[in-house]
This record gives C-alpha cells, sequence and structure tokens, in this order.
C-alpha cells in the first residue's frame, strides 16, 4: 500500500500511469468498435465476381460452381477475409488452374480465374492442359471443341509424350495428318496412330534420328501410295535404311519396302 501511496503522490508517475491506462481504454474501445461495425450487414461480402485472368477465357467455371466453393468456407466480412484459404478454396474447382483473390471496398470479392486448357486426354483417365500438367476434369466438357489426342505412356512420362505428340505434328504436317494416339511402352518404344486410322511403329529414340526416320516417310509417302494404289494400315519406321508396309486389306507379314539413304 505504501509503495502505492508513493506512486500517486509522485505527480509524474501518476500522470504517465494514468496517460497508459487510458490509452488503453481507447484501444480496447476503438478495437470493441471496429468489430462491432465489421458485423454489420454493410460490410458483409455481399457480392463475388469471378473474372477470367487477362488473356483468358471462361468456358468450363461458372459462378455457380465458384459460389458453391466458398459457401464452405462459412460467413466471412471484408475485414476478416483469408485471402490465400479462398484462393486455395476455388483452385479445388474443375477447370480452374490459378485463381488471384482481391478485395473491393466496402463489400465484394473479385476472383480472377485461369482456366485449365485441355491439349490431350492421358492414359484414358486424366487431361493434360497446355503447360503439360495432369489435371481432372470431364471428358465430355474438355471435348467439345474436338476429340482431343489420347496419350499413353508410364507413369510421370506425360509432358514428354505430349512433346513427342507435338512434334509429330509438325513432322506429319505436308501429309495433312496428325496423331490422334501416341504412346511410349514401358521399354521407350513410340508408336503413333493417325486421324486416318494407319499406325506407325516409330521404335526408340536410339540410331537413326526418329524425326529423320519420319521424314523419309513423309518424303516417299505420295510416290509409293500411288504405286500401291492401296491405302496402307501400318508403317514400320524402324529399319535403319528403309520402312515396312502392311496394307489395308494385306493379310500377311508387313510387306517391306526398301528405301535407302543417298
Amino acid at each position: 500500500m505504501d509503495h502505492v501511496k508513493r506512486l500517486w503522490d509522485d505527480p509524474r508517475r501518476a500522470k504517465t500511469l494514468g496517460f497508459s491506462f487510458a490509452s488503453l481504454v481507447l484501444v480496447a474501445m476503438i478495437w470493441g468498435l471496429a468489430h462491432w461495425i465489421a458485423q454489420k450487414p454493410f460490410f458483409a461480402m455481399q457480392k463475388v465476381i469471378v473474372e477470367a485472368a487477362p488473356g483468358h477465357a471462361l468456358r468450363h467455371v461458372s459462378d455457380a460452381s465458384v459460389q458453391l466453393a466458398l459457401k464452405r468456407l462459412g460467413f466471412f466480412d471484408f475485414f476478416s477475409l483469408d485471402l490465400e484459404g479462398i484462393r486455395e478454396q476455388v483452385e479445388q474447382v474443375d477447370w480452374v488452374r490459378k485463381a488471384q483473390v482481391r478485395r473491393v471496398w466496402p463489400n465484394a470479392l473479385v476472383l480472377e480465374v485461369e482456366e485449365h486448357r485441355p491439349m490431350a486426354i492421358w492414359n484414358g483417365d486424366r487431361l493434360i492442359n497446355h503447360h503439360g500438367e495432369l489435371f481432372t476434369a470431364n471428358f465430355a466438357e474438355a471435348e467439345i471443341a474436338g476429340h482431343l489426342p489420347q496419350l499413353i505412356g508410364p507413369d510421370g512420362s506425360h509432358a514428354q509424350v505430349l512433346a513427342r505428340w507435338r512434334d509429330l505434328r509438325q513432322w506429319l504436317a505436308p501429309l495433312s495428318r496428325s496423331p490422334s494416339v501416341v504412346s511410349l511402352s514401358a521399354s521407350h518404344a513410340w508408336q503413333a496412330r493417325l486421324d486416318d486410322g494407319s499406325l506407325l511403329l516409330l521404335g526408340r529414340d536410339e540410331g537413326l534420328g526418329m524425326e529423320h526416320r519420319v521424314a523419309r516417310w513423309v518424303e516417299s509417302h505420295r510416290s509409293v501410295v500411288e504405286r500401291l494404289m492401296k491405302p496402307v494400315a501400318a508403317v514400320d519406321l524402324r529399319y535403319p535404311n528403309g520402312f515396312a508396309l502392311q496394307l489395308a486389306d494385306h493379310q500377311g507379314g508387313l510387306k517391306k519396302t526398301a528405301k535407302r539413304d543417298r
């Protein structure tokens, strides 16, 4: 008691103590007022705006799917928004690749969404986007703009197979053909089914370069087909100095057609 009495008998200490106490009370009042204001409907999130990220378009992501994802987070107001949590929740929505979240005063939330752009179907159960990333979505929605190529290979090889599909599409462009199925076996052998139904047996990436082997077939294609007068069912490009053909109505094995490099 004597210590407290001496403290109050000292005007300077008493003034400092009083100021500190008043400051604490003021801070508590401000916090209480801010909390009370934050609970008012005016600051509750009343509008969620879903926009396409710059340079992108939204074809599959809807306002309804995003709103449903946000409902799982419960009530939130302008001051208590967990922007990172909202971003993570939105990126769980089908077709959303990335999302950016920002607040707009006083009660709006803007979501900029980048969709996956499907490039191919991977192993029959997943999709590959144009970044070479795997994702899961409805195949029927993915193929609205047309059938996607089928890519097949060991786990973890999707980016490699996608790159080979892109290469083949470029190499076969002079024939106006495109690979509809590209597969890589466990033994690292390649083959491709083209959009006309014919099969290319490509073998492994060893010896004579694969691009060179495909180019040899492209160069000879027209003259060979004109001479045979029958559609080609399969082309075996695994030979070092030629290729073998199987005709569409041929019942035996592959018919070898020599094509030596000059």
